[in-house]
């Protein structure tokens, strides 16, 4: 990175030239998809990190004094710390969303919700076991509907928040809810 034609383009991006923003914005592109890699954020996929960032770096833009400090080390200074702020505050959510959601007791101990995939190979595989159907039969209506939209017929936890108009963070509740009770109902 270049960072006297960074420092330029942040300087015409403040006077609200376009494409010195579009150009900023490619510039920090390494930098935000390298960030976004390397972190986890509970209810983020890599994209919505991407796209914090990308806030982020417009929002410097506009707060940004040339008198202060160079660009570059202000803009990668403020995405670290807004995201790592993100982390903190996702890290104090209720156990129904948090982290200890995601760990089970007997065989679901190491089983990651976050990974559609591995959860539901892991109930379809055992759909046919008598245990697992009492516990779908003690799920309420709408419950079940969820278990077969998400798990049954393989749509995602996304395209059921968009069917049912709610957010995609509620959608994610609703799912770990529901995988919390059926591990309660089934004796492993």
């Amino acid at each position: 990175m270049d960072f006297k034609y960074v420092e330029q383009l942040a300087l015409e991006s403040k006077i609200g030239i376009i494409s010195s923003k579009e150009k900023l914005i490619e510039e920090f592109k390494p930098f935000i998809i390298n960030f976004s890699n390397k972190t986890f954020i509970y209810g983020f996929e890599m994209q919505d990190i991407q796209n914090e960032c990308y806030i982020i770096l417009l929002k410097c833009i506009t707060m940004y004094k040339p008198g202060n400090h160079r660009f570059v080390g202000y803009a990668t200074n403020a995405i670290k710390n807004s995201i790592f702020y993100i982390l903190r505050k996702s890290k104090n959510r209720s156990l129904a969303e948090g982290s200890e959601a995601l760990t089970f007791t007997g065989e679901f101990e190491s089983l990651n919700l976050s990974h559609k995939d591995e959860a539901d190979t892991m109930i379809c595989k055992r759909c046919d076991t008598l245990e697992i159907k009492e516990a779908l039969n003690k799920l309420s209506k709408k419950e079940m509907e969820f278990v077969l939209f998400v798990v049954f017929q393989k749509n995602t936890v996304k395209n059921y928040s968009i069917l049912k108009n709610i957010s995609y963070s509620n959608a994610l509740y609703t799912k770990n809810k529901i995988f919390k009770k059926l591990t309660n109902y089934i004796n492993l």
